[in-house]
């Protein structure tokens, strides 16, 4: 017997109908949950740890809120307002679909994505508005800061197919380059992370420079950087340790980090949950932005009418003891000097080590550095011929064998 073909024509459309509908079903269930999960009701948590008390060391970004004498609670308050200001962009949910996924949601995958968003926010608003821009909320005053306003940086990370530092368009370059082998759904480090940032085309005015490896090399900042035309942002990865937290001894390079005037801040996690770090308190705390918190998607004309959304009031902190020993530093460079005078700053708090290649007496006194800052890239060179015997013999005392 044969059948019709408007017979299995009519099958086809049914069965598409049904796996469309059991598609649409199952990114509802996807959604309901996340927002249970990831819902807002989790801020509630957060006001156990947004207590401060006064007379003990404040800083964010840079910028110091710390004083003794009676306009404290004044400062204070341009603290909150400081805090309020960074961009906080978090999960989403009811996205349309996500680029060759029926995924409609980061939820659960994608909190190192939106955390080096907004590192990568912060250095915009930093070049574009000044480190002392703060978002009142008032349009008329948030409309232009040198030819840019808060709400076209808010637009770039939005939620729609065409923004340019989006979801989608990270997506859309992890799914369409083989060197990033990643799809949508998985983990991202920060690595990886700002590797897809860096392929974005609307990032002509600024540069990305990652260190992975250890080395800060200036000649490839300067390169990269266009001879310190263009304003970069550096950002290196460290190893803190091998136990489940930073190691004790790191805890004040950390702290100290967020002293540095152009410092954009921290990406580090805590039991395996990416958060972004923008600033210290009492010497034992970091304070941060956390993305775990699930958003309904915007669409990009109603941002400017909602642009609150982009911005966190429960000033979070933890102990800078619970923190994962893996994170990364940013800091954004203007010029050649500015460059130099971060070096020399991160000198100072033992956090590298100076090594110029071309004249070798520049050398700093930090023997324990967390990275190495070179003129230029150093040569490979023969680690068994560089072995002393004062070497061998203090590893033998030590009970190893150089090999």
């Amino acid at each position: 017997l044969k059948r019709s073909s408007s017979s299995s024509t009519m099958d086809s459309d049914q069965m598409q109908s049904a796996s469309t509908s059991s598609m649409a079903l199952r990114q509802l269930i996807d959604n309901q949950l996340y927002s249970f999960i990831y819902g807002k009701w989790r801020l509630d948590y957060y006001n156990k740890s947004n207590r401060y008390h006064k007379n003990a060391p404040l800083w964010l970004l840079g910028q110091p809120y710390f004083t003794t004498r009676s306009d404290d609670e004044a400062l204070f308050s341009e603290y909150l307002l400081d805090y309020y200001s960074r961009i906080w962009l978090t999960y989403r949910t009811k996205l349309s679909p996500l680029p060759d996924s029926n995924k409609t949601s980061d939820c659960g995958w994608g909190c190192t994505l939106r955390t080096c968003q907004m590192m990568l926010a912060q250095t915009l608003t930093q070049i574009w508005l000044g480190r002392d821009w703060r978002f009142s909320g008032d349009k008329e005053r948030n409309v232009l800061i040198n030819g840019v306003s808060h709400y076209e940086i808010v637009s770039l990370f939005g939620d729609s197919v065409g923004c340019e530092l989006g979801l989608y368009r990270l997506m859309s370059i992890a799914n369409g380059s083989s060197s990033h082998q990643r799809a949508v759904g998985s983990w991202f480090s920060p690595s990886n992370a700002f590797a897809l940032i860096s392929e974005c085309s609307l990032l002509h005015s600024l540069r990305i420079y990652s260190v992975n490896d250890g080395m800060l090399i200036e000649s490839e900042v300067d390169e990269l950087s266009n001879q310190f035309r263009i304003p970069i942002l550096v950002i290196v990865h460290l190893q803190l340790g091998c136990a489940s937290t930073v190691n004790q001894c790191y805890h004040q390079h950390l702290i100290k980090f967020f002293s540095m005037q152009n410092s954009v801040g921290i990406i580090g996690g805590h039991k395996r949950r990416s958060l972004y770090f923008i600033g210290s308190y009492n010497n034992d705390s970091l304070i941060y932005l956390d993305p775990h918190i699930a958003h309904e998607a915007m669409p990009a004309e109603q941002i400017p009418q909602q642009c609150n959304q982009f911005h966190c009031n429960k000033f979070t902190k933890m102990s800078v003891d619970q923190i994962e020993p893996g994170c990364s530093l940013g800091f954004v460079v203007l010029s050649r000097l500015h460059y130099r005078s971060s070096i020399d700053f991160l000198v100072s708090v033992r956090f590298t080590r100076i090594i110029d290649v071309c004249a070798d007496d520049r050398k700093s006194a930090n023997q324990q550095p967390l990275f190495v800052a070179y003129s230029s890239r150093p040569e490979l060179v023969n680690a068994r011929s560089d072995v002393s015997s004062v070497s061998s013999s203090t590893a033998a005392q030590l009970g190893f064998e150089l090999i």
